[in-house]
């Protein structure tokens, strides 16, 4: 597991995210999806809505701290919602996006938040299986949620689980 410090992101770290963004989901940086990649402005818009939430996770560097992963969700009274989580091509496999998804499931909770849901593409088994680990299980299907360049589409699986915490003790469920 490589040693990460994850740490709040607010409007000054936009830039920042809008170039982990690109690096982390444009495949022509090495990344996993074609979507159409989010600048930092419309980042910036998301971390403004109420109840949203960035998480950066930073690792050692040869030049010091350096940005590796990000996880941006939002929590509206019960419901959290985990819109967008990506970790460096390089830096995947080393347990860094299970660390932030326990830091923003725990985020939540603290927030008051007893459930939390997601869309994953369909054809993203190794987010599919970090997110099953973490316990959360199939809840339903967004059909061609997913634009891909050209015409093609991809289904998004919906994936939530239950969450703990103060407001959400296990005896509460």
């Amino acid at each position: 597991m490589t040693a990460a410090t994850i740490r709040p992101a607010g409007p000054c770290d936009v830039a920042l995210l809008a170039e982990l963004y690109r690096r982390c989901f444009d495949p022509a940086a090495g990344g996993a999806f074609a979507g159409t990649p989010w600048s930092a402005r419309s980042l910036a818009e998301v971390m403004a809505l109420p109840g949203a939430f960035c998480l950066l996770a930073t690792t050692e560097g040869p030049e010091g701290r350096e940005p590796a992963g990000f996880l941006l969700a939002q929590v509206l009274f019960h419901d959290a919602e985990l819109l967008t989580l990506g970790v460096l091509p390089e830096r995947r496999r080393s347990g860094l996006g299970g660390r932030l998804l326990q830091a923003a499931l725990a985020e939540s909770a603290r927030r008051g938040a007893g459930r939390m849901t997601l869309e994953v593409a369909e054809s993203n088994a190794v987010a599919q299986a970090l997110y099953r680990a973490a316990g959360f299980a199939e809840a339903g299907r967004r059909r061609n949620y997913y634009r891909l360049a050209g015409d093609g589409s991809l289904d998004a699986v919906v994936l939530a689980r239950d969450l703990e915490g103060p407001e959400n003790p296990p005896s509460a469920r």
